[in-house]
């Protein structure tokens, strides 16, 4: 597996994409507030990350700000979201 971003920064030249990122899970994504005590640092991997959508929760509540988030899809499209990676997320 290669990893494409590291640090919020590419780490390779990411071709442009004529394929449309998509994915988002059924599962209620709030629920990972309930499961985990967000006093502590929390290290997050969301397998699956499509759109990005768990990301952008965990990094637009206050309470969470200071987890840390990685992300693993098996889709290229997904893989190579340009403008995913620009919103800082995962």
């Amino acid at each position: 597996m290669r990893q494409i971003v590291e640090n919020y920064e590419l780490k390779i030249n990411i071709p442009e994409q004529f394929k449309i990122a998509h994915g988002d899970s059924v599962s209620p994504k709030s629920m990972i507030f309930h499961a985990i005590d967000n006093i502590l640092p929390v290290k997050v991997l969301d397998v699956g990350f499509g759109l990005g959508n768990l990301g952008e929760l965990i990094k637009t509540r206050k309470e969470s700000l200071h987890w840390t988030i990685d992300g693993i899809d098996g889709d290229l499209s997904n893989c190579h979201n340009k403008s995913l990676f620009e919103k800082i997320l995962l």
